[in-house]
């Protein structure tokens, strides 16, 4: 079934995807997806990054340098997934179940309300990231007057310090493994005292074996979740922990208003202060068959009939037993 499904992923500065740029997965570059089932066509099937000895288990890597134009409290600056609409009634039987699962093995950290109008999943970064590298300070500038972000390497970011990254370090006292990092970045008073420095250069890689790109699948300790084995319902489909809404999306692109069945999870790094966003990053899966049509249109010289053709059915589209499985 997982045939039937193409990965995309975008990232970009908010949460309007208009403004995002599709990532070659599987590439040199720092943010890779460990799937045979992705978007653009011809991307890799994987990445040297999956054949590292730290990362054989992994599924997939969002790695990222970032620089804060102003400095924000360790207390403030998280990462998680949130939603743009209510979910509370989609909620499947063993969600909370599900929930603790993560919080006791996986991520104590993580905090978040799946009832709210707009929920959210979200833990601090300076303990839910899974490798943190803490850089030099950036002094040039664009032209548009933000920092310039130092080049990645294509080497899988370690844990640890680049010169005065590694003094900030000893200062704040903060361990030298992972596994310590985390616990010390869950204490109130790490979190309060330490601060993510303006014009200081910082490459997170959130990495995990939980969530399984390739056959998209579920995987938390003590049982496997088969994602698309859940796409079920009119409006729509959810797992016991992240939780995909199944919608009709309206795409223009030269005029033409293009139809796209997907189903999509959303990484954000924000500030809880003041809302700021940092960046977005998100998991589109699309229906084979849609953008196989879609690009078979974009190359008819009849397009603007099959658009017509579309819009009049927009309206009635219903997902079919065959799709959901």
């Amino acid at each position: 079934m997982a045939d039937k499904y193409l990965l995309r992923v975008t990232a970009g500065p908010g949460y309007d995807t208009s403004n995002h740029v599709v990532l070659p997965v599987n590439t040199s570059e720092a943010k890779t997806i460990k799937s045979a089932h992705c978007l653009p066509h011809g991307s890799p099937t994987t990445s040297p990054y999956f054949e590292h000895s730290d990362h054989i288990h992994d599924q997939y890597s969002v790695a990222f340098t970032f620089v804060p134009h102003q400095s924000v409290s360790g207390a403030h600056l998280v990462f998680g997934n949130d939603f743009d609409r209510p979910i509370r009634d989609r909620l499947p039987p063993g969600f909370s179940t599900a929930f603790r699962i993560v919080k006791w093995a996986i991520d104590p950290g993580l905090e978040g309300d799946p009832y709210a109008d707009k929920p959210y999943l979200y833990s601090p970064l300076l303990a839910t990231i899974s490798k943190l590298k803490i850089g030099e300070k950036v002094t040039a500038k664009g032209s548009d007057g933000a920092y310039e972000i130092p080049t990645p390497d294509d080497e899988p970011i370690e844990e640890g310090g680049i010169g005065e990254g590694e003094e900030v370090r000893e200062d704040a006292e903060m361990p030298e493994t992972v596994a310590a990092r985390k616990k010390w970045g869950l204490q109130d008073d790490v979190k309060a005292d330490w601060k993510w420095e303006e014009g200081r250069a910082y490459s997170g890689d959130f990495f995990n074996p939980y969530l399984d790109f390739n056959q998209f699948s579920l995987k938390l300790p003590g049982f496997s979740l088969p994602v698309l084995g859940h796409l079920g319902g009119e409006d729509s489909l959810r797992t016991c922990l992240f939780v995909f809404l199944f919608e009709r999306i309206r795409l223009t692109e030269n005029g033409h208003e293009l139809i796209r069945r997907s189903h999509e999870l959303r990484y954000t790094l924000k500030n809880t202060e003041n809302d700021e966003v940092f960046f977005v990053v998100v998991f589109t899966l699309l229906l084979r068959e849609d953008v196989e049509k879609e690009e078979a249109e974009a190359k008819s010289p009849n397009r603007a009939d099959h658009t017509a053709q579309a819009d009049k059915k927009v309206d009635d589209f219903k997902p079919s037993e065959d799709d959901l499985d």
